[in-house]
């Protein structure tokens, strides 16, 4: 069996808007401009629905509330605000859609 190596080269134009960077590099870039919280009204954009449908369908849901309350911070008085971890409340939202669907419809 005879082993052959064939080598090319190659030139590739980037275009100026473009940069080549590692990416280790640019996993740590998007981590850090990534917003951190999200306060209600993020949840409501997020899930195309207004304020009654996100509180009665997620977070006054008792079921869905014990599954949000560790990334959670809910108002200590009436009108105080919610901040949901925006990463923990993007994953739950994916993770349990159509559980949040079905009760919804329900």
């Amino acid at each position: 069996m005879n082993n052959k190596t064939t080598s090319f080269n190659a030139v590739i134009t980037i275009p100026p808007e473009y940069v080549v960077i590692k990416k280790i590099e640019y996993d740590r870039l998007v981590e850090n401009d990534e917003v951190k919280f999200w306060e209600l009204e993020d949840l409501m954009t997020k899930t195309c629905s207004s304020k009654y449908w996100v509180m009665k369908n997620i977070v006054n849901n008792p079921e869905l509330r014990d599954l949000i309350e560790s990334f959670s911070i809910f108002p200590k008085g009436k009108n105080g605000p919610y901040k949901f971890n925006a990463k923990k409340m993007s994953r739950f939202l994916d993770e349990h859609f159509e559980e949040i669907k079905e009760r919804a419809e329900s």
